[in-house]
């Protein structure tokens, strides 16, 4: 009977934050290795970028702030994505505690237009404006290529 884990099970892999990091780091491969990236991070070995990517090993939440520096992301969307890796399931705890967290893309995308065409008046949100939103933001995803 084997001892430990299951050979080629991720533990990690099928978190938000591995998936994420498996994504940008594919984004910016063309310009930016997983050496160089260990580097800016203070990781000793590229080995360790792979580890988060593919789930073998959590985010060090203490190298959040530099990871999201060397792959050029939100550094509060990084966050995020981590702590729901060490909070499974809680990511409407982390929410609350840490308010609705908007990355810089996300205000840019969606909630600087909203404030501009609402006037900043946070208007109570209908049934139709919802469904008018799922609409909207599926569009988005397909064109982006990103709907399920």
């Amino acid at each position: 009977m084997a001892r430990g884990r299951d050979r080629g099970v991720k533990p990690f892999g099928h978190t938000a934050i591995a998936k994420f990091l498996d994504a940008r780091i594919d984004e910016i491969k063309a310009f930016k290795t997983q050496r160089e990236i260990a580097e800016e991070v203070g990781f000793n070995t590229p080995n360790m970028i792979s580890m988060l990517k593919n789930g073998d090993s959590k985010i060090p939440l203490d190298k959040i702030a530099l990871l999201a520096r060397a792959l050029d992301v939100d550094p509060g969307h990084l966050l995020r994505l981590g702590l729901e890796q060490y909070w499974t399931g809680l990511g409407d705890v982390i929410d609350e505690v840490f308010g609705h967290i908007a990355s810089a893309n996300e205000f840019e995308l969606f909630l600087k237009k909203w404030r501009q065409v609402t006037e900043n008046t946070d208007p109570r949100p209908t049934r139709s404006m919802k469904y008018e939103v799922d609409v909207t933001i599926e569009q988005i995803a397909r064109s982006a290529g990103h709907s399920d």
